[in-house]
């Protein structure tokens, strides 16, 4: 199966077919750790594909079968216009990060299935269901996953756009805060916990 994982980008920074020019700016993105950390967790045997609006053209005629979408709630508008135009051609469409988790029932109708949270354990599911044709509609954990030991995460999907970003060798040390501050979006997300790797092992 061919996956393509997306990442949107807001209208003022989007690139598109008739927009190619990247900005001059080196983006600040930690190295797109989400997006390539999933990219790592597929199962092998499947073709990964990375598409980040702010440095590269979205193209809608890819030969994919899978449609990963990544966003916050202020791209979530465009992320549902990916999603439609990929549905209508027939893509499967996953959509995950902060603003599906936050807001699942919100997000459901415009996508295939939503993934709840961490993508660790549940991704590998989602694509093992797709293959077997038996998706759901929502996945979500029981409990947070272990982070000591993550899969090296897909810098190799990155290379060819690396020059536009600060870095892309930021490393996974930790996820979350204990700090109930009301405006924050990590605390909600990780419902006020933080987890955290061992020195020697991010080593």
């Amino acid at each position: 199966m061919k996956i393509l994982l997306v990442l949107p980008a807001s209208d003022k920074y989007r690139i598109t077919a008739k927009r190619p020019q990247i900005p001059k700016r080196a983006m600040l993105r930690f190295s797109l750790l989400p997006i390539t950390t999933v990219a790592a967790l597929t199962p092998a045997g499947h073709e990964v594909a990375i598409c980040d609006e702010n440095v590269q053209a979205l193209d809608f005629d890819t030969d994919a079968d899978l449609v990963g979408i990544s966003f916050m709630t202020a791209l979530a508008p465009r992320a549902y216009q990916i999603a439609a135009e990929f549905r209508r051609r027939g893509k499967i469409t996953v959509a995950g990060g902060y603003h599906p988790t936050l807001m699942p029932d919100e997000a459901a109708p415009h996508f295939d299935a939503v993934v709840v949270g961490d993508a660790e354990e549940l991704w590998p599911q989602v694509v093992d269901d797709i293959a077997k044709h038996r998706l759901a509609q929502c996945y979500r954990h029981r409990a947070f996953p272990g982070i000591e030991n993550p899969l090296p995460v897909r810098r190799d999907l990155m290379h060819k756009w690396a020059a536009h970003y600060a870095t892309i060798n930021a490393i996974h040390a930790g996820r979350g805060c204990f700090h109930a501050c009301r405006y924050c979006s990590v605390t909600a997300f990780h419902r006020q916990t933080y987890r955290h790797r061992k020195v020697d092992n991010i080593v």
